[in-house]
């Protein structure tokens, strides 16, 4: 019974010794000038839920252009709120935080955000 607490004690420290270093994989892109830069010549894909590719494209002009569903769709992007980045579509803007990876700078991720 006791080597078995010791050993849940063990795996809790272990935990709490590697957790900071895992919340510290992502970085905030921060400032609307490092988004501006981010955007700026942005080419991404993502997959959709049906397995589609849609690829975006976007400029340092605050415009881009989505590839998907065998279209071409514009959109207009913008720093609306600060560390922010928004992109109009048809119904409205979404905005999102930009992440930037601590292991491979070239990696990033956007999460939404409510605007």
């Amino acid at each position: 019974m006791r080597k078995n607490i010791m050993i849940f004690v063990c795996a809790i420290i272990c935990f709490l010794m590697v957790y900071p270093a895992q919340a510290n994989e992502w970085i905030p892109v921060t400032g609307a000038d490092n988004l501006k830069n981010f955007m700026g010549g942005l080419k991404a894909e993502r997959t959709l839920p049906n397995g589609y590719i849609s690829r975006g494209e976007y400029r340092a002009d605050g415009t881009g252009t989505v590839f998907s569903w065998g279209d071409e769709i514009p959109r207009k992007w913008e720093i609306k709120v600060v560390d922010q980045l928004c992109i109009t579509i048809n119904i409205g803007s979404i905005c999102y935080q930009i992440e930037r990876n601590s292991d491979n700078p070239k990696l990033y991720r956007a999460i939404d955000k409510i605007s």
